[in-house]
């Protein structure tokens, strides 16, 4: 019976604790792990047992004095021990709500502020209450940058709009989605991922670094998309095919050349044969049972749907965007490491929802804007400038989640990505993709 109630007890002391996570994301409270916490920690728990026993015993002959002063001692380690502990300040990214022993009181983001007072700690003024956090306190970093977005030049509703706006504007590309045809059986010549490619039988199949055979990833045919753009060709077949190895023809390494195309291959046909058959091709591609390591989860007919795309968060110019943005909506010239604080978990969490529902794209593209797991593989100290600059467009972009998360798995990144120049894709020049 006690072993029922207290796993009863447990249970209904976990989904409290869930649901006061889930309305409130953002905690600041003394970090677990720190010496000083456990050293305090473990000093309060053992004079609350000890003084709790004096209590006990206390009663038992008689002592009543004794069991008083003990009874108190042990009400003030237990207070010592929740102060060290509780939650001393947490948000839902509209509001904080903060405690000051055991009051607790509610106010705007934008009604806080802080200082350090150079000793370490940080002063926050929230509404007309003021707290002292320790600099080792966690969620520290998050208060410090949700009040500065909320002091910053969005953190008005005007200003959150100004952006929304200017982002729409700004950074608008025409792309296409590449949407599943689950209802067609994708052909020789179709647009696809996976599958047998279109290949001429007199041409040389695509090898990687050591000889084998190459997989197709994805055929486009551009005679079943409309581009009133003029950047993708009227007719033709662009392929992609990588290698079968655990990075997908990915190289876990950059030499001097990006685009090296060692484990990848982009291959344009300018021309089709509509004479070559499948069963001409069959004895140049690798056999498919055979395929060790591949990020196709099926493969199926896709088709062109135009839409727009907008520059991502990890984009390394979304940072610069945002600073003109800011420029442009108060007249002011802002530092980048103020522009750093707005962006990511510093902004209100509505605001960043709004955000990602216009910057996001969830199925798999062509043109646009490229989108990385982590961070913008262009900003790395690897890549050259003029590299950076070059590849400036993404050819196709492949997600985990299109097709309801049916269709892709790139384990570890999420995503994947050729880029490409603009100009070079005018021109129908296909020969320095970059694939990471």
């Amino acid at each position: 019976m006690l072993a029922v109630s207290s796993d009863i007890a447990i249970k209904f002391l976990m989904e409290k604790r869930q649901e006061f996570h889930e309305k409130y994301p953002y905690i600041v409270r003394n970090k677990f792990s720190c010496p000083a916490t456990m050293l305090e920690n473990a000093v309060f728990l053992f004079a609350g047992i000890l003084f709790a026993a004096l209590l006990v015993m206390s009663f038992r002959v008689g002592a009543y004095v004794p069991a008083i002063l003990s009874a108190a001692f042990t009400i003030v380690c237990s207070l010592l021990l929740y102060e060290n502990n509780a939650v001393l300040i947490c948000s839902d990214g509209e509001k904080f709500r903060f405690r000051k022993f055991l009051r607790h009181y509610e106010c705007e983001v934008a009604d806080a502020s802080f200082y350090n007072d150079n000793k370490g700690n940080y002063i926050f003024r929230l509404k007309d209450n003021y707290i002292s956090v320790p600099y080792y306190y966690t969620g520290l970093p998050w208060i410090i940058s949700a009040i500065r977005f909320a002091n910053g030049p969005f953190g008005t509703d005007e200003g959150k709009e100004f952006l929304k706006k200017y982002i729409k504007e700004k950074t608008s590309r025409p792309c296409f989605l590449l949407l599943p045809h689950s209802d067609v059986v994708p052909g020789l010549c179709s647009t696809k991922l996976g599958g047998i490619p279109y290949w001429e039988p007199g041409k040389e199949y695509p090898t990687d670094e050591y000889g084998h055979k190459m997989n197709l990833l994805c055929q486009l045919n551009f005679a079943e998309c409309t581009d009133g753009n003029g950047l993708l060709p009227e007719s033709g077949i662009l392929q992609f095919f990588i290698a079968d190895n655990y990075m997908y023809g990915c190289d876990d390494y950059i030499d001097e050349d990006v685009a090296n195309q060692r484990n990848y291959r982009v291959v344009f046909h300018d021309t089709i044969d509509e004479r070559i058959c499948e069963e001409d091709i069959l004895p140049l591609s690798p056999n498919p049972e055979g395929i060790m390591f591949s990020p196709l989860l099926t493969s199926c007919a896709l088709e062109f749907s135009p839409s727009v795309s907008y520059m991502k968060e990890n984009d390394y110019q979304f940072s610069e965007m945002i600073r003109s943005a800011a420029q442009e909506f108060t007249g002011k010239d802002f530092s980048e490491t103020l522009i750093s604080d707005l962006l990511g978990y510093s902004m209100p969490d509505r605001l960043y929802k709004e955000i990602s529902a216009i910057i996001m794209e969830t199925e798999n593209y062509v043109l646009g804007h490229p989108d990385f797991e982590t961070f913008d593989i262009r900003n790395e100290s690897d890549w050259s400038e003029e590299d950076t600059a070059y590849f400036d467009t993404a050819l196709l972009q492949l997600n985990n989640s299109s097709g309801n998360e049916n269709l892709i798995y790139y384990e570890g990144l999420g995503k994947a990505v050729f880029l490409i120049n603009s100009d070079a894709l005018r021109r129908h020049d296909f020969s320095r993709v970059a694939y990471f």
